[in-house]
């Protein structure tokens, strides 16, 4: 490996051929790569016990690493020595320059360890971690999340890596402002489990970075476009993992309300998988809502773009949300979104406009109501973001140099 100028990307999220997840990144590399002279190379974790190899996913060859981590993430963090070295031999492995590498790119709080490994061998590396979620610092994750002493040590191993960080790269201002604000949030955050973790943090010593750059999740708008797609009927798209914050729970009560207000001749469509599914799937049939409501699996992602096209509207109202691509690529494909006020994608919306395309979290009759409105006046969605990645990616690029 020659390359002069190498781009290293360490993320736990990639997709493969029987796993979806993670086209943002995939989206990502790509866009680094027509869009400047480095040449990307990617490295995802894989199990200590249960190594997997390494693959090729539609032009991109990932690179796996052995790692090693707590159990439900207890103490995330404690591992990240280890893993680092694990890391760090790989690259050696594959006999990379380090003097080679312009740049390391980790995904999400604790991957900042791998980009900070690099650069003890080349202290002209810039170290980037990228931001994803609202809760930046991943305390979330794992079922004792809200065990004081695991969210203090979490939070504290994250301070520590962010320090030495060059630049918090984060998918929306909502996202760069929790980031900004811990221990404090956005006046926007309702989520119970995240507001009970930081009020056990109170008095922990807060971190500001020095740098950071906003770098919204775009779409390939040569291939997320409008199409020539007759409807039939009226549709409402939603796509997402079931559960949690994506709150899919408050569509579907919005539906049976837009139902019980006498409008028949429509259907929603519900794209996805999670723990929730078996719920949501109960709620219709409890409701009279299966002659409405179609629950349909997760596809590759270069389907999306007929299936978004056959959507009028698309509506996914998550409440804890950085910025999902679905809500670009659906806007790219000519089709209206609707989500939760104060989220990452709620950003794009004309300032003047977004009461009428975002909800209070929960509010399913706001929603009815909103959902009721647009298939009255189909009203037009502007935007004040551009969601090309390419553009995105090239601004990025201007601001890193």
């Amino acid at each position: 490996m020659k390359n002069k100028k190498l781009y290293i990307c360490i993320t736990p999220f990639f997709p493969a051929n029987e796993n979806f997840r993670g086209p943002f990144i995939y989206d990502q590399v790509k866009a680094i790569e027509r869009n400047s002279d480095f040449r990307v190379i990617v490295f995802k974790p894989t199990s200590y016990f249960h190594p997997e190899d390494d693959y090729e996913y539609d032009g991109v060859k990932v690179y796996r690493f052995k790692t090693l981590e707590m159990p439900s993430l207890i103490f995330n963090g404690k591992t990240n020595k280890f893993n680092a070295a694990q890391f760090v031999k790989r690259v050696k492995e594959l006999g990379i320059n380090f003097e080679n590498i312009t740049v390391a790119h980790g995904h999400t709080a604790m991957f900042a360890a791998y980009p900070l490994a690099l650069k003890k061998y080349n202290q002209a590396i810039t170290t980037i971690v990228q931001h994803h979620d609202p809760d930046p610092y991943g305390l979330r994750s794992g079922r004792l999340s809200t065990w004081r002493l695991n969210a203090l040590y979490k939070a504290k191993t994250a301070i520590r890596l962010f320090k030495e960080i060059d630049i918090h790269l984060c998918i929306s201002r909502y996202v760069e402002s929790n980031l900004k604000l811990f221990p404090g949030h956005s006046a926007h955050d309702v989520d119970p489990k995240y507001l009970s973790i930081l009020s056990k943090l109170k008095g922990i010593k807060s971190f500001t970075p020095e740098r950071t750059i906003v770098l919204y999740n775009g779409v390939d708008t040569s291939i997320f476009k409008p199409m020539n797609i007759h409807h039939e009927q009226f549709c409402i798209g939603c796509i997402g993992n079931f559960g949690d914050w994506k709150n899919q729970i408050t569509l579907l009560k919005a539906i049976r309300e837009v139902q019980n207000r006498g409008i028949h001749d429509f259907k929603l469509v519900m794209i996805g998988s999670g723990l929730e599914e078996e719920e949501y799937k109960k709620f219709v049939i409890e409701n009279g809502l299966d002659n409405i409501v179609e629950f349909r699996k997760e596809v590759q992602h270069d389907r999306l773009p007929e299936i978004f096209n056959k959507f009028d509207l698309f509506v996914l109202p998550s409440y804890f949300e950085g910025f999902g691509c679905v809500f670009t690529e659906a806007a790219a494909c000519g089709v209206p979104f609707m989500t939760c006020k104060g989220q990452g994608a709620s950003e794009y919306v004309l300032p003047a406009d977004v009461d009428q395309w975002t909800i209070k979290p929960l509010d399913y009759v706001d929603l009815a109501d909103k959902i009721c409105q647009y298939m009255e006046k189909r009203p037009i969605q502007k935007y004040v973001e551009e969601f090309d990645i390419n553009y995105l990616i090239r601004n990025y690029l201007k601001q890193l140099n």
